[in-house]
């Protein structure tokens, strides 16, 4: 009949509407993740050339105390169990290293240096060979005298990298299994709530969530 045809063609013009809007719903989201991940890969490269600036200062201010870079390097390629065993060597964090996966670098050091504790020489005080912590093989005074402490610490590089965006691309990507299933209702007029939620995997009654790819690949070809 006349109205059959009418109510038809309302059901699949809600349907087609639907899937337009669902289709610049998942556009938007993917244009949001690339904005996204565009700012993050600044921020990362912004962070990592921080932290290299960072390093290059402690080392530099290390090397003004007199530890050489030699010993530097040495140190930083022990492994933290060596580390550990060594009672005079006090840290808070086991050095690390990472890639930094936007720009590739894999040079980019996030350590935690140790209290490093240099001894002024005092004028009528005999010198005698002693190793200082954290720099082995180097030559520090045993005189008694005002003492010089630095503590390294990678807390600038850790706090910018707290402030780095979280992204969680799953929760944006699924849909309600009872909206899903709506659409697929509207769109295939044989199929009935039931049958739409277990081809969209749905188990039982509960509510839950359906990737939005399934329901593309539903809305295209819904199995007989």
């Amino acid at each position: 009949t006349q109205q059959v045809k009418d109510q038809n063609r309302e059901s699949q013009r809600r349907s087609r509407a639907r899937r337009l809007e669902l289709i610049n719903d998942l556009k938007n989201q993917v244009q949001d993740y690339q904005r996204r991940g565009a700012s993050a890969s600044l921020e990362m490269q912004r962070l990592a050339q921080a932290v290299t600036h960072e390093n290059q200062r402690l080392r530099s201010l290390l090397s003004e105390r007199g530890v050489s870079q030699e010993e530097i390097q040495q140190y930083l390629s022990s492994s933290p169990a060596a580390l550990l065993k060594t009672p005079d060597v006090l840290y808070s964090h086991e050095p690390a290293s990472f890639r930094c996966e936007a720009c590739g670098s894999a040079s980019v050091f996030r350590e935690a240096l140790p209290a490093v504790t240099i001894e002024k020489r005092a004028d009528s005080c005999a010198s005698s060979p002693q190793t200082a912590p954290g720099a082995p093989g180097s030559m520090a005074s045993s005189c008694t005298s005002p003492e010089t402490t630095y503590n390294g610490s990678s807390t600038a590089a850790d706090a910018a990298a707290s402030n780095l965006p979280s992204v969680s691309p799953t929760d944006d990507m699924e849909t309600s299994c009872d909206t899903a299933a709506s659409i697929l209702v509207d769109l295939h007029h044989h199929v009935d709530p039931q049958r739409a939620r277990a081809a969209l995997g749905c188990k039982g009654s509960s509510s839950c969530t359906v990737s939005n790819i399934k329901i593309f690949q539903l809305l295209d070809n819904f199995p007989e």
